[in-house]
């Protein structure tokens, strides 16, 4: 769920709830880390100075909906007040009657630390009639819980709903998810890059003849198509031709006299053109009439040739 953020709230003479995550590390009784509570003051600091009553949640440990002393949040309470100069409170319950009097009794500009969440095991169920208690306690719903605002838990999941048109997203949490998003867009970026180094190493490969791209294999095959096409062509007109020449030497008695001629031209063909290339122009120009069948016979064979040539370039460049 979308939350506006903490700036744009008017917290004036109102009740704030504010979700934080005081799960500290606890040494003989004694808060041993107290890097989260700082971490979080400047949120409270800020509701403080809106002239606000305050309302802390948070969970410790795992007590498993059951009561532990030993995970108090009174502890957390105490070390909270040695960094500010306003009045801390603490009640051991979460919800009900002594808690709604509690939060009564508030002066604007103190704070009222609640006992352990997870004391009750609405917290972790996302129980929404547990949520509907919390919200009861406050005007304004501030999250600052960032190390917990992915689980289904009703002070983070459920309670964000119930108060939608008054929750908002603490400093911290403001702050974590503007890292998160520059990670991610970060991460995309590096991404792209890997994509395009990945691209310069295919081009290369393609130069060096070791790779054909999708690309150009694509248009090779559109490529070889289109020469099968052409030599089915030249074949239907091989037939067609040989068919013909069939019908006019039965016709014609003195087919062995154009046999004769025939090979007479291709002699004559194989002098003239030392690089085997016959073109029809070249033909006429030695005065020479050769029948279609010849002109494809010799077409075919300049083609060869020409591919042959290639393939010895290709081969010497390698």
């Amino acid at each position: 769920m979308d939350m506006n953020l903490l700036g744009s709230a008017d917290l004036s003479d109102r009740s704030v709830l504010l979700r934080v995550d005081f799960n500290v590390p606890l040494e003989n009784g004694e808060v041993g880390d107290d890097t989260r509570i700082k971490a979080a003051l400047p949120t409270i600091n800020y509701i403080l100075d809106k002239n606000a009553k305050l309302i802390i949640i948070s969970h410790l440990g795992r007590p498993k909906g059951k009561i532990d002393n030993n995970l108090s949040l009174k502890v957390v309470g105490e070390r909270l007040q040695t960094f500010l100069s306003n009045e801390v409170h603490f009640i051991n319950e979460t919800v009900g009657e002594k808690v709604r009097e509690k939060v009564n009794q508030l002066n604007p500009k103190e704070i009222l630390v609640l006992e352990n969440l997870r004391f009750n095991k609405g917290e972790k169920s996302n129980d929404n009639e547990f949520a509907k208690k919390l919200a009861q306690l406050a005007d304004v719903f501030v999250n600052d819980a960032f190390g917990v605002s992915h689980r289904k838990h009703a002070s983070v999941s459920a309670l964000p709903l119930l108060m939608k048109d008054k929750a908002y997203a603490g400093f911290l949490l403001e702050k974590e998810l503007k890292v998160a998003k520059i990670k991610k867009e970060g991460l995309e970026v590096k991404n792209i890059n890997k994509d395009e180094e990945e691209n310069e190493e295919l081009e290369k490969n393609e130069k060096e003849g070791k790779v054909i791209s999708k690309k150009n294999e694509k248009k090779i095959k559109t490529a070889i198509n289109s020469i099968e096409e052409c030599l089915r062509v030249l074949n239907d007109l091989m037939e067609l031709t040989t068919t013909e020449e069939k019908k006019a030497n039965t016709d014609n008695p003195d087919k062995d006299k154009y046999k004769s001629k025939d090979k007479d031209n291709k002699k004559q063909v194989n002098i003239d053109n030392k690089k085997k290339v016959v073109t029809e122009s070249s033909i006429k120009a030695k005065g020479k009439n050769f029948s279609q069948k010849e002109k494809i016979k010799h077409f075919n064979k300049a083609i060869r040739t020409l591919l042959d040539k290639k393939q010895k370039e290709r081969s010497k460049n390698k």
